[in-house]
């Protein structure tokens, strides 16, 4: 049985970043250089206690996956920044079980990304083999995720 961590929480940024590193480098990746991560706004006070940006990065150098427990930087090829209560509720969804749930998450994304609660930067799109091996990385997140915890 896969443990499971409150999403944004210190313990659950540190599953995530051991399983999609380890995920990566299994990937064929050769010479792809690239730097992706994800930033959260809004995390509770129980799940982020000294007040600090939670995030994580994802580099790729020459197809070798590293990871990291900080935002990703200024440059980085693609950020997502998302308000942790506007997406809270998404860390749980598994896509391809039920396509028209899946249509309704991406049309609830969509909103978010106008209401500005979420933000999508793309300094360069991803190589196609990243793409292809980004696929199962949400589910695998999703895994991990275990139950919103009340203050």
């Amino acid at each position: 049985m896969i443990k499971t961590f409150e999403f944004a929480s210190p313990e659950w940024l540190d599953a995530v970043r051991e399983a999609v590193e380890s995920h990566l480098n299994r990937s064929p990746l050769a010479g792809v250089n690239y730097v992706l991560g994800e930033e959260f706004t809004g995390v509770p006070a129980r799940l982020n206690p000294a007040g600090k940006v939670v995030g994580w990065t994802i580099r790729i150098r020459d197809g070798v996956a590293t990871t990291s427990p900080q935002a990703p930087p200024p440059d980085a090829d693609q950020v997502n920044i998302a308000d942790w209560s506007a997406v809270e509720h998404l860390a749980h969804h598994v896509f391809g079980a039920d396509p028209q749930r899946d249509a309704a998450v991406a049309q609830e994304v969509a909103g978010l990304e106008a209401s500005g609660k979420v933000r999508r930067i793309v300094r360069r799109a991803q190589p196609a083999e990243l793409a292809e091996a980004w696929k199962p990385v949400h589910n695998l997140v999703v895994a991990m995720t275990g139950p919103r915890r009340q203050p």
